[in-house]
């Protein structure tokens, strides 16, 4: 909150301490002194630390509390937030940074790397990306995760171009997608399409040797490409309004794993993939 407040801590210590960096804004108070009775030689202090009230929107601080001689310290990282701000965490540190880069988020606390951001609105990404708001874009990022796509619940288009080191999508979380763009996510193993209404249009190689693709309303692959090859093969068992699926000139699969009713149902070409029934 961007109201005034405080927080606590304690030290430990068998030496004099000082507390170096604090801001301006950020004052405290040694409200008592024990001694430590399951370490002898031992005190501990109890400090309050107060915030003053900000009319900024984010400020962030860092202080250290150590020995004179700086042997022994440890650092403290302050972050105060406006009232209303939506944060969320994205554990993903390559994912965090292109998205500050295009400005759709806002980095807490960038020193220390937290995975804690500020989740700009639908509102405000629309101006500051109006031609591209409703695609999440994290092409070439290299990225192990896309755990948070789900705080951007407006976007209808996912590309996911060039990021070797994802295996897992989970897009569950959003509602309106239609387009997901894995193209050259080498080594993807899953993509979770949730509920959204969408097709998988493939592009560039892939390494991995199963792509399973779940949801409820995914009604297409499209994957046609005389110069790509891979996945070696597909489970479509957990998609079960898929309608088509077109790998025309793709090279190197071999199976796609379906249920005996999309093997009735599902159009695929070419039609010399070999088909293999898995029902539950």
């Amino acid at each position: 909150s961007d109201a005034a407040a405080e927080f606590d801590l304690t030290v430990s210590y068998n030496v004099e301490y000082e507390i170096s960096g604090l801001p301006e804004w950020i004052s405290w108070t040694r409200n008592n002194t024990v001694e430590d009775a399951e370490n002898p030689g031992l005190s501990i202090d109890y400090i309050t630390f107060n915030v003053e009230e900000s009319d900024t929107p984010m400020r962030n601080a860092t202080f250290t509390i150590s020995d004179p001689a700086g042997t022994a310290s440890f650092t403290v990282s302050v972050s105060q937030l406006r009232e209303g701000i939506q944060t969320g965490i994205i554990p993903d540190r390559n994912m965090r940074q292109a998205l500050a880069d295009k400005k759709w988020i806002e980095l807490i606390d960038p020193t220390n790397n937290s995975t804690e951001v500020i989740i700009k609105s639908e509102e405000e990404i629309r101006e500051i990306d109006k031609y591209y708001y409703y695609i999440f874009n994290v092409s070439s990022a290299d990225c192990s995760s896309i755990e948070g796509v789900e705080y951007f619940t407006w976007v209808t288009n996912i590309n996911l171009y060039g990021n070797p080191n994802l295996k897992e999508a989970d897009l569950s979380g959003l509602h309106n997608v239609t387009v997901v763009q894995p193209m050259n996510c080498n080594n993807i193993e899953r993509i979770d399409c949730g509920d959204n209404s969408c097709t998988i249009s493939l592009g560039g190689s892939y390494s991995s040797k199963l792509l399973t693709i779940t949801g409820t309303n995914v009604s297409a692959i499209t994957g046609n490409d005389p110069y790509a090859s891979g996945p070696a093969s597909f489970d479509i068992t957990g998609c079960p309004n898929m309608k088509t699926i077109n790998l025309t000139g793709r090279s190197g699969i071999n199976a796609i794993y379906l249920t005996s009713s999309q093997k009735e149902s599902v159009i695929i070409t070419p039609d010399t993939i070999e088909c293999i029934v898995k029902d539950n």
